[in-house]
Formats: C-alpha cells, sequence, structure tokens
C-alpha cells in the first residue's frame, strides 16, 4: 500500500543525527510532557470521573424525569478522558493492576464479558455499593463494564443497572483519583520525572525518564494498529470484525482512537517534546515528518462519516482504514528505530508487550 506523496517526501529527507543530546536536554523534555501532557491528563480524567459520578446519582435518583442523552453525553466525555490517559503506560498506570483497573480491553477470552452476564442475570447486589464493587474484578467495574449498562438492553433505564452504573462510576473516580494523587504526591511520579537529571528512587538520570515518554510514544502507536484497528479491519471489508471494535455499542470507537492520537502527537509537538529534542540532535526535520503523520491520521479519522465499527464493513471506508493503519504502522516504526537512534535513547519493555 503506497503512502500518501507527500509523506514519502518527508520520510525521503529524515537524516540521521549529527549531534549528542545531553542531559539537560532529556530533562527539559521529562519535565516539559510531564507538566503540559500528562498531568492535565490525568487531572483532566480525574475531574471527569468526578463528574459523571455526579450525573449518574442525578439520573438515577429521578430516571422517569431524567434525559438518557446526559448520561450518554457523560459517558463520551469520561471515556475520551480516559483515552487521553491511556498511553501515558508507566509508572502509577501500570501500578495497582495496571490499566486494567480503568478499562478492561480487550477482553481476547471473554472473561469479563461471562461475568458480567453472571451478575446482570443474577441482579448480584454486591455489585450496587461502590466499596462492595471495588473488591470483586476488575471487569465488574471498569469502563467496558459501565459502556454496556448504558448502552444495551434499554441502559440505564433499569433501576438495577443504573444503580450498578452509578456504582461503577463511583470506583472510578476513587481510582482516578488515586492515580492523580500518584502523579501529583510530594515525591510522586511527576516530582521524580522534574528531578530526574539528580537521580531519585524511580529514575537514575533524565535520559530514563525520557525513555518513558519515548516508549508512551511507540507503545502507543503499536497499540492503535494492533489493538484498536487490524483486529476489527482484517484483510478485506468482508471479513471486517466490527464487535471487535473497541466501545463499539457507544459509537466511540474512532474518538478513542483520536483521544490516543492527541495525546501522542503532543508527546512529539510540545514545545519540550520530541520534536524539540530531534532539533537538539541536529535533525528537525524528524519530529515535523512523525507529527505530521500523527496529525494526519488523526485527521483521516475525524473525516469519516461513519462510527469504526461501521465503516470497516464499507469497502471504500475499509480502504481508507487500512491506510490509516499503515500510516500509523509506519510512524511506529519511525519513532522506534529512527527517533530512538536520534536522540540516543532505546524504548524499553511495556506491561502490554506480548498480549
Amino acid at each position: 500500500m503506497r503512502a500518501p506523496a507527500a509523506t514519502l517526501a518527508l520520510l525521503l529527507l529524515v537524516g540521521t543525527a549529527t549531534a549528542a543530546v545531553d542531559e539537560a536536554a532529556y530533562q527539559r523534555l521529562a519535565t516539559g510532557l510531564t507538566d503540559h501532557v500528562a498531568l492535565p491528563a490525568v487531572t483532566g480524567f480525574r475531574a471527569a470521573t468526578v463528574d459523571f459520578a455526579g450525573t449518574m446519582t442525578t439520573f438515577c435518583a429521578t430516571p422517569e424525569t431524567a434525559d438518557p442523552a446526559t448520561v450518554e453525553a457523560g459517558f463520551a466525555t469520561l471515556m475520551t478522558a480516559w483515552q487521553r490517559v491511556q498511553p501515558i503506560d508507566f509508572g502509577p498506570l501500570q501500578s495497582d493492576g495496571g490499566p486494567a483497573r480503568f478499562q478492561y480491553w480487550p477482553d481476547r477470552r471473554g472473561t469479563g464479558s461471562r461475568q458480567l452476564a453472571r451478575v446482570l442475570k443474577d441482579d448480584d447486589p454486591d455489585v450496587l455499593d461502590a466499596r462492595s464493587l471495588a473488591g470483586k474484578s476488575v471487569a465488574l467495574a471498569d469502563l467496558q463494564a459501565l459502556e454496556r449498562l448504558l448502552f444495551e438492553d434499554g441502559g440505564a433505564g433499569d433501576p438495577f443497572r443504573c444503580a450498578y452504573a452509578a456504582a461503577i462510576a463511583g470506583v472510578q473516580a476513587e481510582r482516578a483519583a488515586a492515580l492523580a494523587g500518584a502523579w501529583t504526591a510530594v515525591d510522586g511520579q511527576a516530582d521524580a520525572m522534574r528531578s530526574a537529571t539528580s537521580g531519585n528512587d524511580r529514575y537514575y538520570d533524565a535520559a530514563e525518564a525520557a525513555r518513558d515518554y519515548l516508549g508512551a510514544l511507540t507503545h502507543g502507536l503499536q497499540r492503535i494498529v494492533e489493538a484498536k484497528l487490524e483486529p476489527v479491519l482484517r484483510d478485506e471489508a468482508a471479513a471486517a470484525r466490527p464487535r471487535a471494535a473497541e466501545s463499539w455499542r457507544s459509537g466511540l470507537s474512532t474518538a478513542d482512537i483520536i483521544a490516543n492520537l492527541e495525546t501522542l502527537e503532543a508527546l512529539v509537538t510540545d514545545p519540550d517534546g520530541f520534536a524539540a529534542l530531534a532539533k537538539e540532535a541536529d535533525d528537525p526535520l524528524l519530529g515535523r515528518t512523525l507529527a505530521g503523520m500523527i496529525g494526519e491520521a488523526r485527521q483521516r479519522l475525524q473525516a469519516l462519516p461513519l462510527p469504526l465499527a461501521e465503516a470497516s464493513e464499507d469497502p471504500p471506508l475499509h480502504a481508507e482504514l487500512l491506510e490509516v493503519a499503515d500510516l500509523l504502522h509506519r510512524a511506529h516504526r519511525l519513532a522506534e528505530h529512527t527517533l530512538a537512534a536520534t536522540v540516543g535513547l532505546t524504548a524499553g519493555f511495556n506491561a502490554s508487550d506480548g498480549d
């Protein structure tokens, strides 16, 4: 599959570094991306969970007069906030059960789906209280379970489903608060990033801290291609699997990827991000090229006239999505190999590798 001519031209012009990147440059990246990208994402997610918990409490108190559209819109805001955090997949996000405590997806073996089906069949009262629910399987208190409750079988109009959804919202608010706290606490993740050049209990030096952000960039691009696009698209529209799409019930599959890409793009384009770091290594074109590829993919997804699940079965849109997947695959390779070598870093192992 051929890439757009403009992208090919840029790729051909990308050179190799001629200058070493110093420790001060790594520290600027670690500090800048923490303050400008990671912290706004995690604190925004915390705020979205609090808002949605309030929305569910209000809705469940007066379901006969409340507007279900308010709940659906609130869920979309919440999921988008989570998807902006998802690529920051190191440190606090990998602690306490990992990202699955927020979203148990992909559920390749159907474990969470079966657990949820049993709860709904039995009207298990233990899931109606946030404290007891928090001690159960992560698949029963995550955003996937919440989506199913809100967008399947009549949604939150059923009293049991409404109370259960409200309990999940409460659990998510507590977990998001803990995640944000782990970043913002004294000597927390943000402080560790800001002081990495001096060494601390998390990082030997600033290069090691910068490497975590490089891993977030490369693994984030890889995850979109290998988990969010390829399993849905397969080789042709006739073989597409629309229900393999993330958030297919709520129609948010495309929005999820776009939110991921917004964070990944910011890791490159932030004034202290990887484009600036590549420029320090005398390769100013590399960052612009990578940002252009990610931005192009985001814009093409935004232009889709149908949700991802439906678009995957439409031959022309399927072809468009395959091109987007190819573009992101090449962006991943550019980040993992050319960018890493240029700035003197190597993307490390990630807990999601090998899933």
